[in-house]
């Protein structure tokens, strides 16, 4: 049998890049719904953010124990274990910032901050692994971040928000791209699971720390609770944000980083459904310029 034609082979790579894409923007979604899980638990931020680590831990967990990659299961060199523990802390900072900001700012607003790691990303992606941005990959950047921005400003006016809130947000999303980079790095050495358990496991143990000191609950009090943080853990970062990792392989690290400005529009949308926080026209038209961006910006063959 003669070679493969070249067309095949380009074929198949952007049918991976396409599922790629699905899992990074399905990924979005579900992460989409972790402030909505975080605003129905019983305990405060920090405790908040470590059931949600130490629940993904668990399913992820036991969702490596069942692969059979026996040599991903643990790594192995000194290098990869302190970007893993890295990746763990970076995400814990991330997550102690934005479930703080939540207290002190709307869902939005909170989620649309955080969400502006994508222009982090983009400057580290150049520097670190020379993703060098092109002319539609910044227009459509600028679009899906203006569209963000619009989106957040309309529910801003009807719900009362704070500097410390969005101050708080802005930290969390340089926590986030640092995340987000050094994932990338270590998604050429592990699968997404062994990856997303790893750094799982590092956030929790040090969010668990953060948690034992200050002077409030770290139980929640009643199955809802525990159904709450429950789902964060499970919907919001083991499926949310593994499927983002998983995706991490195939998409440059900055559009994958722009896909996730889709969790703005969905949180908004959930908080609109649970929260009865108020769906403008403006937010839709946010969500609609957001999207052309994404369209816009979509790597090129």
């Amino acid at each position: 049998m003669g070679p493969r034609p070249a067309f095949a082979a380009g074929r198949n790579l952007t049918s991976d890049r396409a599922a790629a894409l699905a899992a990074v923007a399905f990924g979005a979604a579900m992460t989409g719904f972790a402030p909505i899980f975080a605003r129905l638990s019983e305990v405060g931020a920090i405790p908040t953010a470590f059931h949600r680590m130490a629940f993904a831990s668990l399913a992820l967990g036991l969702l490596l124990a069942l692969l059979p990659t026996p040599r991903e299961r643990r790594p192995t060199r000194a290098f990869d274990i302190l970007l893993l523990g890295a990746a763990g802390l970076f995400f814990a900072g991330d997550l102690g910032f934005f479930h703080a900001a939540l207290a002190n700012t709307s869902v939005a607003n909170a989620t649309l901050l955080v969400n502006l790691a994508p222009v982090l990303v983009g400057l580290g992606a150049w520097a670190l692994f020379g993703e060098r941005p092109s002319l539609h990959y910044l227009g459509g950047l600028a679009l899906a971040v203006a569209g963000a921005a619009w989106l957040s400003a309309a529910a801003a006016r009807n719900v009362e928000t704070g500097l410390t809130g969005d101050l708080q947000a802005v930290a969390a999303a340089c926590f986030y791209a640092a995340y987000l980079l050094t994932l990338k790095r270590l998604r050429a050495v592990f699968s997404a699971a062994a990856l997303m358990f790893w750094s799982s496991a590092a956030a929790a143990a040090a969010l668990l720390a953060v948690a034992l000191t200050l002077d409030e609950p770290l139980l929640p009090e009643s199955l809802e609770g525990w159904a709450a943080v429950a789902a964060l853990g499970l919907v919001g970062h083991a499926i949310g944000q593994g499927l983002v990792a998983q995706g991490l392989k195939q998409l440059p690290v900055a559009y994958s980083a722009l896909v996730l400005l889709l969790q703005p529009l969905v949180a908004a949308a959930a908080a609109w459904a649970i929260f009865n926080e108020a769906l403008l026209l403006g937010q839709l038209a946010g969500g609609l310029l957001l999207l052309a961006g994404l369209v816009v910006a979509r790597p090129r063959r």
